[in-house]
């Protein structure tokens, strides 16, 4: 399925009816984001961010810090951009986490640069109990307008 967006506020309410669908389907759930730099990948989490009424100062990219936390009673958000991070790596981050899942009852991971991960990382989110897996590719059509693709795994 995919959608074109000319604004932020499209891109954003394109990503809170994604949520809104998986939201209380899933304890788990992995949002994995590819597109190019600039292309609208943050934005499209703080639509889901929004939506989900996580109270935050600032909503931004976590290139620097790899990993950024957002909470919200019993639910956890890991915001994650793997840019900076080698592909020989990405897959090992993410491992730390799952490994580690913290006791919430809602996990979201939305992954930055996902193309990064490997089909093995895949399946482990997949095994995962009451899981969902979603692909989101976002495209440059032209200055204003993106094409986003989302794509459940």
């Amino acid at each position: 399925m995919y959608y074109i967006s000319s604004s932020l506020e499209t891109t954003y309410s394109i990503s809170s009816k994604l949520i809104e669908k998986i939201y209380h389907r899933y304890d788990i759930i992995f949002i994995l984001l590819q597109g190019n730099l600039g292309s609208g990948k943050t934005e499209f989490v703080k639509g889901i961010i929004r939506k989900l009424k996580i109270k935050s100062e600032k909503i931004k990219s976590p290139s620097f810090n790899i990993i950024n936390e957002y909470f919200k009673k019993n639910l956890i958000l890991y915001h994650i951009d793997l840019y900076r991070i080698e592909k020989k790596f990405a897959n090992r981050v993410l491992n730390d986490l799952i490994e580690e899942l913290p006791k919430f009852k809602k996990i979201i991971f939305c992954i930055e640069w996902a193309e990064k991960l490997n089909k093995k990382i895949y399946k482990l989110f997949k095994n995962l109990k009451n899981s969902k897996v979603v692909k989101v590719k976002i495209n440059f059509l032209n200055y204003k307008k993106r094409k986003i693709c989302i794509k459940k795994i």
